[in-house]
């Protein structure tokens, strides 16, 4: 599954490498007025000088433009100063967590502090957790909507019978850039990828968690494992003292789910249940007999409970000719899908599972606060439908293993346990 995620990866960088950067735009402003921050949206770094537009978005207050402090193992896109001025600077991980590459860099593991991570960034600002990441884009309405709504007017992203994602709206005032980013002694453009603070899935010392955003259907911001020598850009985030605290070194807060139970009337089985940040969920797989479903016979699985697959189409309680494979089902009802699930409960979305995702820290930090304590080992892996269908011959389905988990879609044909959520 490891070498799956990084085929995937690697398939998917060498495919939007193709992209090419946009045309130009001014840098930082200029102003060189004394104030830290006003309510125009700018803030003064006192180290260089430099003056910074800000953007407040939801409950977060965000720089709007990427940093440009030039610090060691920090680059220029294709070592030109002019592109520092524009984009802002490319910095290893070590460099945006302000540690010496002997420490955190490649072939380190990187011991991070509890709490905001100042690393680059000026004193009252932060690089951002994947789980501060997952806010805005929440706040944004989430990863399949988002990334227009960062990206600037001048990101644009093709057109015609190729069109592969929406140009830039910038309607969050984030204003990204196609920065590009620095890649084994190359820089390649029109994409931008930024720094967390978050240790990536794959393992900490040779990974990170970044975040990508470019023009690529049908996510086109998304958490990344990124290797630690990238030159990746770096937006700060201002400090909230109210919340500093809650976070801890994977940029997750500590999430205990209240568990409960209920019963299916249908067969009277009765199912663990357990409540995380706002949604209630089953604690348990559903076992409930239909159509294109078959037993689990999983040896992994304790002998005393019990579970089923699910085509797609017996998941979200259609036909096969209806639904199934090739078949794009125009019949689904907007808002919940039911499908297989008791009454009461329904199929989760694509955006229900993100939710989720984000009460626990982001899809490549909470793996291990989703996963049994027993059952697993190092090739363990768990898949789950969503509601969400993507074209004729897929649909998303949730992928866990002990790295994390991410949102993948595939053939409507393949059998996954389902997870219902309430109502």
């Amino acid at each position: 599954m490891k070498r799956l995620l990084m085929f995937f990866f690697s398939v998917s960088l060498l495919a939007m490498t193709t992209l090419v950067a946009c045309g130009d735009s001014s840098s930082a402003d200029s102003d060189s007025s004394s104030e830290s921050n006003d309510a125009k949206g700018k803030f003064v770094d006192s180290r260089d000088g430099q003056t910074y537009k800000t953007v407040t978005i939801g409950t977060q207050t965000w720089m709007a433009e990427n940093l440009n402090f030039k610090v060691d193992s920090s680059f220029c896109y294709q070592d030109e100063e002019k592109n520092c001025d524009k984009y802002g600077r490319l910095y290893t991980l070590a460099a945006a967590i302000d540690r010496p590459e002997s420490e955190c860099g490649s072939g380190h593991t990187c011991s991070m502090p509890l709490g905001n991570i100042q690393g680059v960034c000026p004193e009252g600002w932060h690089l951002p957790s994947v789980k501060e990441w997952n806010v805005l884009i929440a706040a944004l309405g989430g990863d399949e909507i988002a990334g227009p709504k960062l990206r600037s007017t001048e990101w644009k992203c093709g057109g015609g019978e190729y069109r592969i994602a929406e140009d830039g709206t910038n309607a969050s005032g984030f204003s990204a850039l196609p920065a590009g980013y620095k890649s084994y002694f190359r820089y390649e453009s029109g994409i931008s990828f930024f720094w967390t603070s978050s240790i990536g899935g794959i393992d900490d010392y040779n990974y990170f968690a970044s975040i990508r955003l470019t023009c690529f259907l049908p996510d086109d911001v998304s958490e990344e494992f990124s290797q630690k020598s990238e030159g990746f850009s770096v937006r700060c985030l201002q400090d909230d003292e109210n919340q500093s605290s809650n976070v801890d070194s994977t940029g997750s807060e500590s999430v205990e789910g209240i568990v409960g139970s209920m019963t299916d009337s249908r067969d009277g089985q009765t199912y663990k249940t357990v409540t995380i940040g706002s949604q209630t969920w089953m604690a348990e797989n559903l076992n409930y007999e239909a159509d294109s479903s078959l037993s689990n016979n999983n040896e992994s699985v304790d002998s005393a409970k019990h579970e089923r697959l699910y085509t797609w189409a017996a998941a979200v309680g259609m036909s096969e000719e209806d639904c199934g494979r090739e078949r794009t089902c125009y019949v689904l009802p907007s808002g919940n899908v039911q499908g297989v699930c008791p009454s009461g409960w329904h199929l989760p979305s694509k955006a229900e599972w993100e939710t989720l995702f984000a009460s626990v820290g982001g899809s490549l930090t909470e793996a291990k606060s989703l996963i049994s304590i027993v059952g697993w080992n190092d090739e363990s892996d768990a898949n789950f439908w969503s509601a969400t269908e993507f074209g004729n011959y897929s649909a998303y389905h949730m992928g866990q293993t002990n790295d994390g988990v991410r949102l993948y879609y595939g053939s409507k044909k393949f059998e996954f346990p389902v997870r219902c959520i309430q109502d």
